[in-house]
């Protein structure tokens, strides 16, 4: 299976519409591709993990003449704002209850965090309309 169509079968089983939406040419970013891989699966998994009765997931990919910005973007409860820099946090999770439900052990994040720092990316997490998005940019490379 195509790495674009790994998430197709739990799309449809969960009934998510999943787009993405892209600016520009093909890019390349200067990272350790499973390192990058890894940022991407926590936050397509968090999205599925926490949507909304909407199930839209929207993958964002922009650039400028420096750097790409990929965005994740859910539907879904947003995240209060006293949470926001806590998430990131060795074993922090929001909703204790539900994380039982979905597992995981709190540390997505803040690998997700470290991933980042080591790749010198700016990075974050947006309440957006009616959802969440976690971005991250990534420098271009040659």
């Amino acid at each position: 299976m195509r790495k674009n169509q790994k998430y197709q079968p739990i799309f449809k089983d969960k009934n998510i519409y999943a787009v993405v939406q892209k600016e520009g040419e093909n890019f390349k970013v200067i990272g350790e591709a499973s390192k990058i891989e890894q940022v991407l699966m926590n936050f397509i998994n968090n999205g599925i993990d926490h949507i909304g009765r909407e199930k839209n997931i929207t993958i964002c990919i922009n650039s400028n003449d420096e750097t790409v910005k990929i965005g994740i973007y859910n539907t879904g409860e947003l995240i209060e704002e006293e949470e926001m820099k806590k998430i990131w946090d060795s074993f922090y999770k929001i909703d204790k209850a539900r994380s039982r439900e979905y597992g995981g052990t709190g540390l997505g994040l803040s690998i997700v965090k470290e991933i980042l720092k080591l790749h010198h990316s700016k990075f974050g997490v947006l309440n957006r309309d009616e959802g969440v998005e976690f971005w991250f940019e990534l420098r271009k490379g040659d």
